[in-house]
């Protein structure tokens, strides 16, 4: 491709987030983004990198500005500190400041890999968390080995339940059943305390834990909501053992 004459200039986004660009009047931008431009994006023998001669007229014909406004604007923008000015023989230099900072593109980061690596960090965090506060009712729990790099994805909400679910079978019918919770996190909670009641369950204790669901089932049927059976109830025959006993007491 053929190279572009006169080289390039650099705008941040944030641009679209600042004073001048939504508080100031329109014209104020047009001579911000002219005089930005417009000076030297190197040192030559009359003028320094991030300098210029500048006339009222020039940024006039090209903005379309007025005296007035282009006066306005250069009061406000040395006040802001964003630029400075020297008077000339046929004008004044325009010296932009911070030109050096702002022009290298080294000093940005794209959006995706900052919203990566803060969404990474939010994540990794709140998964040290849940592993610290349910990880000491078993010692037998560990969490996922840590990424090797800070680029690598973090533990999720489903590894922290894959590893307290005792029944280890259909990961990934278990993973798609969980990418279909709307709250991952509040229902953790919620699961993690069910599971505390329900690997004690005659149900999931008796021939070997046979009859405990598989995870894809649990989470697809929300078992963590089932409610825990009052202790001493006869679930063949759906009765109260303790209040039976203390009929035949009194009538003995």
């Amino acid at each position: 491709m053929i190279p572009i004459d006169e080289g390039a200039t650099i705008w941040a986004r944030q641009t679209i987030e600042s004073d001048i660009f939504i508080d100031k009047p329109d014209k104020w931008f047009k001579i911000w983004f002219y005089l930005v431009s417009r000076v030297n994006h190197s040192d030559n023998k009359k003028f320094k990198r991030g300098q210029a001669l500048i006339k009222y007229e020039w940024i006039s014909d090209k903005t379309g500005a007025t005296k007035h406004q282009i006066d306005h604007f250069m009061r406000w923008a040395k006040e802001a500190q964003m630029l400075a000015t020297q008077k000339a023989t046929r004008g004044m230099v325009v010296t932009i400041a911070k030109y050096d900072y702002y022009q290298d593109l080294d000093n940005y980061k794209s959006d995706t890999e900052s919203d990566l690596k803060a969404k990474q960090k939010r994540n990794r965090s709140d998964t040290i968390n849940k592993y610290e506060k349910y990880g000491k009712y078993e010692k037998n729990i560990k969490p996922p080995i840590s990424p090797k790099d800070e680029d690598d994805l973090p533990p999720t909400d489903f590894d922290v339940f894959w590893a307290r679910y005792p029944k280890k079978v259909g990961k990934g019918g278990a993973q798609s059943a969980w990418n279909k919770i709307k709250k991952p996190s509040e229902t953790l909670d919620a699961i993690i305390a069910s599971l505390e009641w329900q690997k004690q369950s005659d149900q999931w204790t008796k021939e070997n834990g046979q009859y405990i669901p598989n995870p894809s089932t649990y989470l697809n049927q929300k078992r963590w909501e089932d409610e825990p059976r009052e202790a001493g109830t006869d679930r063949k025959h759906g009765k109260n053992l303790f209040l039976d006993m203390a009929y035949k007491d009194r009538n003995s």
